[in-house]
């Protein structure tokens, strides 16, 4: 995946809709779907796709971006994350130390998973088995627990609002229909693609962009 939209799209964000997608889909179901570095679906007996970004989208997504982070950082009223941390941790919530509770919890998620991996070279047995996903899916839901916490008390965080805006824009540049054996954007521009009543549409369209930029 291109550096650019890695630094777009973050990685709690990114795995959120790849859980959601998985679903309905297995990882490997979902990787086969990608076809040059493409998702093909129909809706309405209509086909469409998303496509990762080329140079000129690129280009396009860097203009919104500029244009947007520009609007964000004159609003007085929108404030920064480390901002928001500061403010958090004087009224006695401390980000810092529930995303540091993440990290010792990703060790031990590391730890548990390397012990599965061995217990099934070793052929151990189901019990042992069981302990060891019982543990690991123990330690990934709290993990989850913890990520939509820090989630929610950053979600108007500058840095937050600019990537859920650029998550639009990326799914707007990359969405396409098939007319006449060529494809086409969707939407003539953003606004239009902003004030669209197909929801389910853009809705399929999103999970599956933001997904094709993760995988």
């Amino acid at each position: 995946m291109d550096n650019q939209i890695k630094e777009v799209i973050r990685d709690e964000e990114a795995k959120k809709i790849l859980d959601e997608m998985s679903e309905k889909y297995e990882l490997s179901e979902l990787e086969e779907m990608v076809k040059n570095n493409e998702f093909v679906f129909k809706y309405e007996e209509k086909e469409y796709r998303v496509r990762l970004l080329d140079n000129s989208d690129k280009e396009e997504l860097d203009n919104y971006r500029r244009k947007k982070f520009g609007q964000l950082i004159q609003d007085k009223d929108i404030l920064m994350k480390k901002d928001l941390i500061k403010i958090y941790k004087e009224r006695d919530i401390d980000i810092e130390a529930i995303e540091k509770s993440v990290e010792e919890l990703n060790k031990d998620l590391f730890h548990y998973q390397m012990k599965l991996g061995e217990a099934l070279s070793k052929k151990l047995g189901d019990q042992v088995l069981k302990e060891y996903n019982s543990k690991i899916s123990d330690i990934v839901a709290q993990i989850r627990i913890k990520q939509i916490q820090i989630n929610t008390l950053l979600d108007y965080s500058l840095e937050s609002q600019l990537l859920n805006y650029l998550a639009e824009v990326i799914t707007y540049l990359s969405f396409e229909v098939l007319v006449d054996g060529e494809w086409k954007r969707v939407f003539e521009n953003f606004e239009e693609f902003r004030k669209s009543k197909e929801e389910v549409l853009v809705g399929k369209a999103a999970k599956l962009s933001m997904c094709l930029q993760y995988l």
